[in-house]
């Protein structure tokens, strides 16, 4: 598809973004997201590819949107255990695994087809959701090869914590996966009950998070939780010493709780140690430790945002003019190139970033996922993060490595972990680029390379 055409469908495709980069993206920066201006929520949270409309998998049926994907309106089912995708010219289809190309061309499959549908990095651990309803996780506790998680079927999203809480430090994740039925189940670290909702449990086989029934949406912070329900809420759970469950309190850890006074909820993004919420209006609410943010939800002063990502010390938006504005501090670079260093993005927006849809932040490096389906991302480049080439640090204080992708034209969501990145192709199939890039081993790529064994 020309550039120009892509760039005419932008409007659209911005006004109808229901989550690309959905779903726990990440644990720093985890986001989860249901459809907002110009189509209402998809049942269980599916995916939206660039340009297109996804029903979720074990999901009720939804119809996209008039005008959504290149104006056709077309609708894309999801019966129980299936995946339909819409490809960017619109054309319907639906059925199990059924894949469009950007360009509308069917490249549908059987059931033998699996595809990833969702995926998820931490720090050394890596899971993706497959269109059978299965998760399989690689990396810390799970090894090099992608394994099967036990007692895990209908599995729509995956979120992995960021494994380092408040600190930074390498620690135990935990993991939450949303099923098909608007459940959640965790498991892993649960030292503040940033898994079960209690501090109980939590070892390595999955449970369900109490009171949680309606979820369309899960994102995995460093030691707490939080999840987007069907009416618009969110409640979160697990560590509250800097107020990041949004009750209103810096209380001890404890079960689900609603985040006081929000309401219009469409997407969630837990960081280390804070959260935001994009509501449908357009506008972001943050809270938790973070400069200027306390126990409540505070509007951060952003309209027309249409992604939001909230990582370790640092969150950004992406702006419906494809533009991107990033605040806070990231490790040692706090005031770099296209950063705000203050509490709140301002009218400053990154000069180097253009025709974004959707952004992960992580604990050094962010990426964002460009309309023409490529990706971009910028920051600190050690083990080949950036996915730019041979791995290199800050060339000097004050300066940032960015860069395209090296060889990603047909993204669909990029997801950015601790020390990796990961970005689910058109096709349904997995990259990687960073520490471990490939299975979780201990071999670096600064360029991405597929996940195989999935």
């Amino acid at each position: 598809m020309p550039l120009m055409n892509r760039l005419g469908l932008l409007a659209l495709f911005l006004a109808t973004l229901a989550i690309v980069n959905s779903c726990g993206r990440t644990g720093m920066g985890g986001s989860s997201g249901r459809a907002s201006a110009g189509g209402r929520a998809i049942s269980g949270g599916g995916l939206t590819s660039v340009g297109g409309w996804a029903s979720s998998m074990g999901g009720q049926a939804d119809a996209a949107p008039q005008g959504a994907a290149g104006g056709t309106g077309g609708t894309t089912t999801g019966p129980s255990g299936d995946a339909a995708w819409l490809g960017g010219d619109g054309a319907t289809t639906s059925g199990d695994a059924a894949w469009l190309g950007s360009d509308g061309a069917t490249t549908s499959a059987d059931s033998s087809a699996v595809r990833v549908v969702d995926v998820s990095a931490g720090s050394y651990l890596t899971c993706a959701v497959l269109s059978d309803g299965t998760l399989r996780c690689w990396g810390n506790g799970y090894g090099p090869v992608p394994a099967v998680v036990s007692k895990i079927s209908r599995a729509i999203a995956v979120s992995v914590g960021s494994e380092g809480g408040s600190s930074g430090l390498v620690a135990s994740a935990h993991v939450c996966a949303l099923i098909a039925d608007g459940s959640v189940q965790c498991w892993g670290n649960n030292a503040d009950g940033q898994a079960t909702g209690t501090q109980s449990g939590g070892d390595t086989s999955p449970a369900a998070v109490a009171g949680i029934t309606s979820a369309i949406a899960v994102s995995a912070g460093g030691q707490h939780t939080c999840a987007l329900l069907k009416d618009g809420t969110v409640q979160c759970w697990g560590a509250n010493s800097n107020g990041q469950l949004g009750n209103g309190t810096t209380s001890a850890p404890g079960p689900p709780t609603a985040v006081v006074g929000l309401g219009g909820a469409v997407q969630v993004s837990a960081g280390a140690s804070h959260t935001c919420a994009r509501l449908e209006d357009g506008t972001v609410r943050c809270w938790g430790l973070a400069p200027g943010l306390n126990s409540t939800p505070g509007d951060i002063g952003v309209s027309d945002v249409v992604d939001v990502s909230a990582g370790y010390q640092h969150s950004c938006v992406v702006f419906q003019d494809g533009s991107v504005a990033c605040w806070g501090c990231i490790y040692d670079n706090c005031c770099g190139p296209g950063f705000n260093c203050g509490e709140r993005p301002g009218t400053a927006k990154d000069p180097s970033v253009s025709q974004a849809v959707a952004i992960s932040t992580g604990y050094e490096h962010r990426c964002a996922l460009l309309v023409d389906h490529s990706i971009k991302c910028w920051g600190n480049d050690g083990n080949g993060k950036l996915g730019i080439g041979p791995s290199d640090w800050y060339a000097e204080a004050g300066s940032i490595n960015s860069g395209r992708v090296v060889g990603v034209t047909q993204g669909v969501k990029v997801v950015v972990g601790y020390d990796r990145s990961c970005a689910i192709i058109a096709d349904g199939s997995l990259q990687c680029w960073g520490a471990g890039a490939a299975n979780g081993g201990t071999t670096s790529s600064g360029v991405p390379v597929p996940v195989t064994g999935l």
